[in-house]
């Protein structure tokens, strides 16, 4: 079942974000930051629930751009817990992504994905994603 992520939800959150990200993230400033976004009107947090276990996360994030004239819904992250992915678990949470942004009348939803991740890559263009963009990072940090 997937749902909007509660307060409640803060260590699965956590523990996907790590395993997504494959290390370890202060846990204070993370909790803190994970607040500040679950209440945010610009964002939605959503968790995949399986037997009463949270099994996935994904972030959504809306903003409006010149260069588009009008909303655009990003994911910026999505995870299926190892060992529960290849179930389809992943295309029902770009499903409600894709809910979320049509509620919110965004003209594109788009994601950026490591370059690394080339399993991700399969599934999101198998998902009707294009990869049309360069993402640039200068790390500050």
């Amino acid at each position: 079942m997937i749902r909007k992520a509660v307060g409640s939800d803060f260590n699965d959150y956590y523990r996907l974000i790590c395993e997504l990200e494959e290390q370890v993230f202060e846990k204070t400033s993370f909790h803190e930051l994970y607040d500040r976004i679950l209440n945010h009107p610009m964002y939605e947090l959503y968790v995949y629930e399986e037997n009463e276990q949270v099994i996935g996360i994904m972030t959504l994030f809306f903003s409006e751009k010149l260069h588009h004239n009008g909303l655009t819904g990003e994911i910026l992250e999505l995870d299926i817990q190892n060992g529960f992915r290849g179930r389809g678990i992943g295309s029902e949470m770009l499903k409600a992504a894709l809910t979320a942004a049509e509620d919110r009348h965004a003209l594109e939803l788009e994601l950026s994905s490591s370059m690394r991740r080339k399993d991700a890559h399969r599934f999101y263009e198998n998902s009707g994603f294009r990869k049309d963009h360069y993402n640039f990072t200068l790390p500050l940090r």
